[in-house]
C-alpha cells in the first residue's frame, strides 16, 4: 500500500465511477513527484526496502500502487467478487542533498569512459530520478490487464477473504512488476542520465581535443556521506551458530497459514532471496499442499551455482531468538546441502539472503567457547568498541557482495563468500597482499583455490575473528584482532576424514607421513592411520566437522591441541604443540 498519505486522498477524489469485476478495464493515474528533502542513507532504507547499495545512491525513486475504492461484491449465484474504483501509481523521486559527497563536479567527468556509476551530479541524479519514475509508472500501466484479468476472475465464499485476496494478487503482481523494473528500467534511467551528464562536460569544455585528462574518479568509500551520529547500539537477539563448513547457520520459527516450524537457516549473501526448503514441512509432519493460500508466483533463481526453480510463499512470523524479523517472503526451492558424514546431519532447512542481511546489521563472533550470531538495529549499529574495529566499502555485484579491492598490486573486485571453506580464490598461486579501502586485510593470504576466474574471500579469511555484515550501510567490519592473525596452514602430513561406522560418525586417520614435526610427533605418541580420533579439545569428534578441526589444527584455537584416540581397548589423551610451524 501507497505510504504517502497525501497520495491516497488524492488516488480517492480521482475516481468517480465504480468498476466492477466483470468491467475488463481498472482506470489507473499516476504522478511523478519530486520531494524537496535531503535523502540520506538511513532515509533510503525506509523510503525503498527492497533496494540495495543505498550508501552509493544519489538518487531514489520510492514508488507503490494501490487500488482504490476496493470492496467485496456478493455474486448472484453465491460466492464473492470485488470491485474497484481504479488503480493509483505513485512514484516520489528523492535526491541527496547538494553538499552530497556523492556528487561531483563537470570537470571531473571520465571522457572516453562508456559509463562508470561513481561520476554523478546533481542535475544527473534528478534527469536519472525522473527517469526512473516514468519508467515505473509506464510499466504498470503496460501491465494492467493482467491484473485486470486477475481481479476479474477472482472469487471467494466470504466478502472479506475476497477483499483479502485482492489485496494478496496485487502485491504479488506489484512485485513482479518491481522485479522488471529494477532489473531494466533502473540500469537504462542510468544511462539516459549517463549521456546528459556527457553533453554537460562537452559543453564546459572537460572532454574537448587536447583538454588535460580527468582525474581517476574517487573511490566507493571516499563517496559516502558520513554516517548520521547515532544512539547507543540498539541489539535485536543474540542467536547460538552452527558452523558448516565454515559457514553459519542459526536455528529460526516459521509461522505460514497457521503452521509454526522450528529449522535450521544458513545464513548465504550470495543469495538474493529468502529460500525455505520443501522437506522443511514434510520432515515436521506438514506439506506443501497447505501452503496454498499463502503461495505466490513462480520463481527462478540461482543459488549455489545452479538455476532452480521456486515459488514465492508468504510468512506471517519469521522469529530468531524470540525476535520477529519483518521477513515476510520465501522461496521455495531444495535447500538441503552438506550432507554426512561430513556433518552430523543435513544443513539446511532454509537460507537467510540478501532480503534478511539488508535488514540488520548482522555480526558473526566465531570462538573456542562456541559461535553465535548478533543481529543488530541497522538505524543504530556501531561497533561496541569502536576502536577495535574497521570497515571497508561494500555493495551488492552479481548474486554476491564484493569491495573494490588492489590484490597483489592490481585492483580488482573481491567477492566475500562466507558459505565457502577455502581462504582466498583467485587468478593466482602462492600467497597474495589484500587491501580495501585503504585497509590492509591480508599481508599475506593463502591462496587455495588457485586459477579462479574472480577473486573470492572464504570462510577462513573472513572469520579469524568477528566480523559485521552491515550492507545496508555498505560496510564490512573487521575486529582489529582478527586482522592481526597471521594465516597458519595446518600442519603437514596429518589425514583425517569421517567414516559412518555402526550408524555413528568416525573420525579415522587417512594420513600420518613424517613430512612435518607435528605428524612425526602424533607418530612416536602411538598414533598410526587407521586409528579413531575420539575427542578434539575435550569436544567428541562426532559433534564436530573437519573445519573446525582443520582450524583447531592450525592453531585458531591456541598452540597445543589435545587428541584422544582409541589404541585397541585403551584410549591415549596426547597435547600436540603447534607452536613450532611446518
Amino acid at each position: 500500500m501507497i505510504r504517502t498519505a497525501g497520495f491516497l486522498l488524492w488516488g480517492a477524489l480521482l475516481f468517480a465511477a465504480e468498476v466492477r469485476a466483470e468491467d475488463p478495464r481498472i482506470p489507473m493515474q499516476g504522478e511523478v513527484i519530486l520531494d524537496p528533502a535531503p535523502l540520506t542513507t538511513e532515509r533510503a532504507w525506509r523510503l525503498d526496502p527492497g533496494s540495495v547499495n543505498s550508501h552509493r545512491a544519489g538518487w531514489l525513486v520510492e514508488h507503490d500502487a494501490d487500488l482504490v475504492g476496493l470492496a467485496a461484491v456478493e455474486r448472484r449465484n453465491g460466492g464473492f467478487a470485488v470491485s474497484v474504483n481504479g488503480l493509483i501509481v505513485a512514484a516520489r523521486v528523492h535526491l541527496r542533498g547538494l553538499g552530497s559527497r556523492r556528487y561531483l563536479p563537470e570537470s571531473r567527468f571520465p571522457c572516453g569512459v562508456s559509463f562508470d556509476e561513481r561520476f554523478l551530479t546533481r542535475s544527473g541524479a534528478e534527469s536519472a530520478g525522473r527517469r526512473a519514475a516514468s519508467l515505473w509508472i509506464k510499466r504498470l500501466d503496460r501491465g494492467r490487464p493482467s491484473l485486470e484479468a486477475t481481479i476479474r476472475r477472482l472469487s471467494a465464499p466470504e466478502g472479506l477473504s475476497a477483499e483479502r485476496e485482492a489485496r494478496r494478487q496485487l502485491r504479488a503482481w506489484v512485485r513482479r512488476q518491481e522485479r522488471a523494473w529494477r532489473a531494466e528500467d533502473l540500469p537504462a534511467a542510468a544511462r539516459f542520465a549517463w549521456k546528459e551528464m556527457a553533453a554537460d562536460a562537452k559543453k564546459t569544455g572537460a572532454c574537448r581535443p587536447g583538454a588535460p585528462g580527468p582525474r581517476p574518479l574517487p573511490g566507493w568509500a571516499e563517496l559516502m556521506d558520513p554516517r548520521a551520529e547515532k544512539p547507543k547500539p540498539l541489539l535485536l537477539a543474540r542467536a547460538p551458530s552452527r558452523r558448516w563448513a565454515g559457514a553459519f547457520s542459526l536455528r529460526a520459527t516459521v509461522e505460514i497459514g497457521g503452521l509454526r516450524l522450528n529449522g535450521q537457516f544458513l545464513i548465504d549473501p550470495s543469495s538474493r532471496h529468502n529460500l525455505l526448503s520443501p522437506s522443511f514441512f514434510e520432515t515436521q509432519g506438514a506439506g506443501v499442499a497447505q501452503l496454498v493460500g499463502q503461495l505466490g508466483e513462480p520463481e527462478t533463481l540461482d543459488w549455489q551455482g545452479e538455476k532452480r526453480a521456486g515459488r514465492t510463499v508468504f510468512a506471517d512470523v519469521v522469529e530468531i531468538g524470540g525476535f520477529p524479523t519483518g521477513i515476510d517472503a520465501f522461496v521455495l526451492t531444495e535447500t538441503k546441502v552438506f550432507l554426512p558424514p561430513e556433518h552430523l546431519s543435513a544443513c539446511c532447512d532454509g537460507v537467510l539472503g540478501q532480503d534478511f542481511l539488508n535488514r540488520y546489521a548482522v555480526e558473526f563472533r566465531p570462538g573456542a567457547e562456541g559461535n553465535h550470531i548478533r543481529i543488530w538495529d541497522r538505524d543504530r549499529f556501531s561497533p561496541p568498541a569502536p576502536g577495535d574495529w574497521y570497515w571497508v566499502e561494500t555493495a551488492a555485484r552479481g548474486d554476491g557482495w564484493s569491495s573494490l579491492c588492489t590484490i597483489q598490486g592490481k585492483e580488482a573486485q573481491l567477492s566475500w563468500a562466507p558459505v565457502s571453506r577455502f581462504t582466498l580464490a583467485g587468478p593466482g598461486t602462492g600467497k597474495a597482499s589484500v587491501a580495501c579501502s585503504g585497509l590492509d586485510l591480508a599481508g599475506a593470504a593463502p591462496i587455495d583455490r588457485a586459477n579462479a576466474k574472480e577473486w573470492k574471500a572464504g570462510a577462513d579469511f573472513l572469520g579469524r575473528g568477528p566480523f559485521v555484515l552491515d550492507f545496508a550501510s555498505g560496510r564490512l567490519w573487521f575486529d582489529r584482532k582478527g586482522l592481526e592473525r597471521s594465516f597458519v596452514a595446518a600442519p603437514a602430513g596429518i589425514g583425517l576424514a569421517f567414516h559412518f561406522e555402526r550408524g555413528e560418525r568416525a573420525l579415522r586417520v587417512t594420513a600420518l607421513s613424517p613430512a612435518g614435526p607435528q605428524a612425526r610427533a602424533l607418530a612416536q605418541a602411538g598414533l598410526k592411520e587407521s586409528m579413531r580420533i575420539t575427542e578434539v579439545n575435550g569436544v567428541p569428534a562426532g559433534d564436530l566437522d573437519l573445519w573446525e578441526i582443520g582450524r583447531a589444527l592450525r592453531g585458531d584455537r591456541g598452540d597445543v591441541v589435545t587428541l584422544k584416540w582409541s589404541a585397541g581397548k585403551a584410549e591415549k589423551l596426547f597435547p600436540l604443540k603447534l607452536s613450532s610451524r611446518d
